[in-house]
């Protein structure tokens, strides 16, 4: 029986005409996804996924088909150095990101190092820059109460802003975005204090490392031990691959766009319903349960509502996401003495033992931000604010690549 386009493991197994373990390879490699069934105790596979392989493996699949499943999870489209996902590991450019967290790099130097490739051995921290004069205003025209739909909507602003009085034309004759990059990400930690019951424009201070600022912008106690998980955070989701807002950077650096547009394209994609939403739902639901404190409920509540619409299972890691575990080991460290989550944090393994779900990046961030005791719509903030360090590197490596994105539709007669 078909559900939702899943089916069964031993029809997917005579489609295919294979065995069961090489069923469970094509899972672990991400080309059939599968969910739990109504039951919890089998899992149900991707028709979609499995008509592919089937097409694939007869040698008749289509070029049109080939072109348009590549769009969706399929196969790799472009080139880069910055990135990649391989056997649970996520590799930045010739690093291992979990060696860099162990070994305790600041995020600012890898930033630098995904942007340009050159490794700062010694590191040397970003001075304070003065925030210009336009976008000091902006936050004082900013609205009291900000849902994270206005957020990223401020945030594009003040990025478009910061791209006036020739900065922008100045970024793409003179090369200045290296240097932009210390600006762009201040910028963006600011907000922080949007979020804070009343909203307040926080300066940075002199060389002081953005783990620290994001805290003390966001009006949380600044110890070293939170400033190493929320730096820790920074550095795991500062890339992934090729994403959708990356992929959208990618698409107007292309063009021709300056760094200011490229990274607006990013910050709207990111900010969809299908991926910066999540954030929202996954607080929302950490929270209702350490209210209530009604495990069974809220299991019931993403059965019926969907894994996926509060940002579990990815498909790149079947077995989970090695970045969430060591966040969410972080957010359970630092909640250790106060005890105030663990409700949550018994939830989520829960989660995971019925193989229900793999909680996600936006769980994560969720808890990590409550355990640091940041305002609420943290979670998203800390994301848009990593992610945008792999955002100005793909744009950079897109301008030396040196072609127009523009892949062509193909049309299907509606007669």
């Amino acid at each position: 029986m078909t559900v939702n386009n899943h089916v069964p493991r031993a029809e997917a197994l005579a489609r295919l005409g294979v065995k069961p373990a090489t069923l469970y390879a094509y899972v672990s490699r991400s080309q059939i996804r599968s969910i739990p069934s109504g039951d919890n105790r089998h899992r149900l596979y991707n028709s979609e996924d499995i008509e592919r392989l089937r097409s694939r493996k007869r040698g008749q699949i289509k070029s049109t088909a080939r072109a348009e499943s590549s769009l969706r999870w399929g196969e790799p489209v472009l080139n880069t150095v910055i990135s990649t996902v391989s056997d649970g590991r996520l590799i930045y450019r010739n690093r291992n990101a979990f060696e860099l967290v162990q070994a305790g790099a600041p995020f600012e130097v890898v930033t630098h190092f995904l942007a340009t490739g050159l490794w700062q051995d010694e590191h040397r921290t970003w001075p304070a820059i003065a925030m210009p004069a336009e976008i000091q205003q902006q936050f004082l025209s900013a609205p009291r109460s900000t849902t994270s739909a206005d957020l990223s909507k401020f945030l594009v602003a003040q990025i478009l802003l910061l791209g006036l009085r020739g900065r922008g034309q100045a970024e793409l004759t003179q090369g200045t975005a290296i240097s932009l990059t210390p600006l762009l990400l201040q910028s963006v930690a600011a907000c922080f204090g949007l979020l804070r019951p009343r909203s307040t424009l926080t300066h940075r201070l002199r060389h002081e490392p953005l783990a620290r600022y994001v805290l003390r912008a966001g009006g949380a106690q600044v110890t070293d031990e939170r400033a190493e998980a929320l730096n820790a955070a920074l550095v795991l989701i500062a890339d992934h691959e090729l994403t959708s807002a990356t992929f959208a950077a990618r698409i107007a650096a292309s063009t021709g766009a300056d760094l200011f547009g490229c990274l607006a394209a990013a910050h709207c994609t990111h900010a969809g319903t299908l991926i910066g939403q999540k954030a929202d739902r996954s607080e929302q639901l950490l929270r209702d349960l350490l209210v209530s404190g009604k495990q069974p409920r809220t299991a019931e509540l993403i059965r019926q509502k969907g894994a996926d619409l509060f940002g579990f299972n990815l498909l790149l890691y079947p077995k989970g996401d090695p970045r969430v575990r060591m966040i969410l080991d972080y957010a359970e460290a630092l909640d250790s003495r106060r005890r105030m989550m663990a409700p949550a944090f018994k939830f989520l393994r829960r989660m995971q033992e019925e193989a229900l779900a793999e909680p996600g990046i936006p769980t994560a961030l969720a808890a990590l931000g409550m355990a640091l005791g940041l305002p609420r719509r943290s979670g998203y903030l800390l994301w848009t604010l990593s992610r945008t360090s792999g955002w100005i590197a793909h744009v950079l490596e897109q301008r030396t690549q040196a072609f127009q994105l523009r892949p062509r539709a193909h049309f299907v007669s509606a007669s």
